[in-house]
């Protein structure tokens, strides 16, 4: 995995992203002013390593002091494995310097360096109303999902949304702060979370005293909508916002999908059902397998052959696709498995509960954020292809329902965004036969999902590493 990363940098502007974030926290402190500063970039583009070496660059650099600068995220998945990751490497790092810490102390250290939205949150809005943050700079993680007023107020009864907060928190500074927010596009996957144009209606909601007194720093996109804010912006501002388009600040070629950009843009064209365009991406791709099967024993043969040295592979699935039990794959990890996502993600091949046993799902919500070399996507019957298009389902009791509402058919298609978006190297795709003795799994849409699949250029799985192109048998 180190040297997939280290190859990774080579093909992508996070360094400079992150070098150009550092320096407008520098010249904000400088001149005293408020910055809220937008950094973008497609699924896998490597927001959450920017926002690491935000954070890491400015205290190495003396911008800003361990104290002065907070790593945020609503994501509990993420925060866990980030915590959990850092305190790993820390305390390997002092073995091989001799030097004796206790690996307690070091995940208590990252718990105050890398903090969960809700927390920050709550010290500043319930045991402290008043005082400023202790920080001046905030990085704050997949800042598309933070909440709308509307859920933030049913779920915790907070005033207003979490980008007013945000800001309302940070203008408790007298003399300058920098709220720097990595955005992701077609990332939202819950109720409540409204992009980009949440954090425009953030700022048409303050006080004009407090939206005159900060800059919005961020590529075009980020006040137009564009590929990397999921077609969301901030919309028309406040006139005494100033906006300053800063086009480094933009991500530009997918960082897990480093061998071709053009991933991102095949799946795109697969969640929009256009299977030519999708075809005419895949042709580009010709160092990133995308492949697809019937079977699941021949996915998991696949992604143990390509998961080897310290290439990490695991196997993904929708929170919606229910009916995967009758398949016998009916254990998912879940946002609130604490430890154990740590585990998954970060323990060793000969580890049980690591990704390698291939035998425990994670869902949109237990990889968002976070990455693999090679991902096995175990389809379900949540979005499934017909002769109208892309069907989507929510199972309810014994049956599966259509999703009407415009939200809740968006966070559909998020979610197998999400999910055929974590691999830097490669995927496998299994498509269940399905039972024609179940209701539940007709075996009629899901063989019209894999064709689906072939005609968008994913190639056929026969057996081991043996694939069939049927785009090339036509």
């Amino acid at each position: 995995m180190a040297f997939a990363r280290s190859l990774a940098l080579t093909h992508t502007n996070l360094g400079q992203t992150a070098e150009r974030v550092i320096e407008l926290v520098d010249e904000a402190r400088e001149r005293g002013r408020r910055v809220l500063i937008f950094v973008t970039g497609v699924p896998g583009s490597g927001k959450t390593l920017t926002g690491l070496q935000v954070v890491h660059g400015a205290i190495e650099s003396g911008v800003e002091t361990d104290d002065d600068i907070v790593y945020l995220s609503g994501n509990t998945p993420l925060v866990t494995v980030l915590r959990e990751a850092l305190a790993r490497d820390k305390y390997r790092r002092a073995g091989q310097a001799g030097e004796d810490v206790r690996i307690g102390e070091l995940r208590s250290a990252m718990r105050t360096k890398i903090q969960h939205i809700i927390d920050y949150l709550q010290e500043y809005l319930v045991n402290d109303t008043s005082r400023a943050p202790a920080e001046h700079v905030v990085v704050f993680d997949e800042a598309q999902r933070a909440w709308d007023a509307k859920f933030g107020e049913q779920r915790f009864e907070r005033p207003a949304s979490e980008p007013q907060l945000l800001i309302e928190i940070m203008t408790r500074h007298p003399n300058w702060c920098a709220l720097v927010c990595l955005v992701g596009g077609g990332q939202e996957i819950n109720t409540g979370e409204n992009g980009m144009a949440e954090w425009g209606q953030a700022l048409r909601n303050v006080p004009s005293d407090v939206a005159k007194e900060w800059t919005v720093m961020g590529p075009e996109e980020v006040v137009l909508g564009g590929e990397t804010t999921g077609g969301l912006g901030l919309g028309q501002l406040p006139t005494e916002v100033e906006v300053v388009n800063e086009d480094a600040l933009r991500l530009t070629v997918p960082m897990r999908s480093f061998r071709s950009p053009a991933v991102s843009g095949w799946v795109r064209a697969v969640i929009d059902g256009d299977a030519a365009l999708a075809a005419s991406e895949a042709a580009r791709l010709s160092e990133y397998p995308i492949v697809v099967t019937r079977s699941l024993g021949a996915a998991r043969h696949w992604l143990k052959m390509k998961a080897r040295g310290e290439r990490r592979c695991g196997l993904l699935s929708s929170s919606g696709a229910r009916r995967l039990r009758a398949e016998g794959m009916g254990v998912t990890l879940n946002a609130t498995d604490g430890i154990k996502i740590a585990q998954w993600y970060l323990n060793p091949p000969d580890d049980v509960r690591s990704s390698f046993a291939l035998e425990v799902m994670a869902n949109e919500y237990t990889s968002q954020g976070l990455e693999l070399d090679f991902c096995g996507i175990c389809w379900g019957g949540d979005f499934l292809w017909d002769s109208d298009g892309w069907s989507l389902k929510s199972f309810r009791g014994n049956r599966w329902d259509n999703v009407s509402k415009p939200d809740r058919r968006r966070f559909v298609r998020n979610s197998y965004r999400v999910l055929l978006t974590r691999a830097r190297e490669g995927i496998v795709i299994w498509v269940p036969r399905g039972s024609s003795a179940d209701a539940t799994r007709a075996p009629g849409r899901l063989d019209g999902t894999f064709q689906m699949l072939l005609a968008c250029g994913a190639m056929e799985l026969v057996e081991g590493d043996a694939y069939r192109d049927p785009l090339q048998e036509l």
